[in-house]
């Protein structure tokens, strides 16, 4: 993650970044006068937490495709078939079979998902170390940076047991009230 986040990091720079030359090569938006997200990793209102997110979209896209094509893939073609015998439309079959049956495999990946965004902080620390004015801090990298910059190991510890029980909170409440409608053999 260090590596694509550094490459990353090249890509949304705003001054020599491709993804801004690109943007500008359009002609959607003139140099001059970009609006101020296009700054990126320089943008306390917001531009700095999007570059981060399309990072972690990028990162986590590939290996929640694979789970949920295993889970299309244990969907049995019986049901479909059924379904176009009776006269299902397209997105009847969608409805009625493919997303209550993809149920457990969305419950997974929403749980791993949060876990995964709660304890992000590689990607901050490479592109920003949580600037510009502390736009990009999130939890994980404040444990990192307190315990490791500020050496306040006790204050780190306790971040880091909150972070613990948030993650175990979350989850407990995705158990207890997420949607597990289908549990199939």
């Amino acid at each position: 993650m260090v590596v694509a986040s550094i490459v990353w990091k090249w890509i949304l720079d705003p001054d020599n970044g491709v993804l801004n030359y690109l943007i500008f090569q359009t002609g959607l938006f003139k140099r001059e006068s970009a609006p101020h997200w296009l700054r990126w990793l320089r943008d306390p209102t917001g531009g700095s937490m999007a570059g981060l997110l399309i990072v972690g979209v990028w990162k986590r896209i590939g290996y929640n495709a694979v789970i949920f094509l295993a889970g299309l893939q244990n969907i049995p073609a019986d049901y479909y078939e059924a379904a176009t015998l009776e006269g299902a439309s397209v997105w009847e079959k969608f409805r009625s079979i493919t997303l209550p049956l993809l149920s457990p495999t969305t419950f997974f990946v929403t749980i791993m998902e949060v876990c995964s965004a709660i304890k992000v902080s590689v990607s901050p620390l490479v592109m920003t170390k949580g600037g510009p004015v502390n736009s990009t801090e999130v939890l994980v990298l404040g444990i990192y940076k307190e315990a490791f910059e500020n050496f306040r190991m006790g204050y780190a510890s306790a971040m880091a047991v909150f972070v613990f029980v948030l993650i175990m909170a979350i989850t407990v409440f995705q158990f207890q009230f997420g949607e597990k409608k289908v549990h199939y053999q």
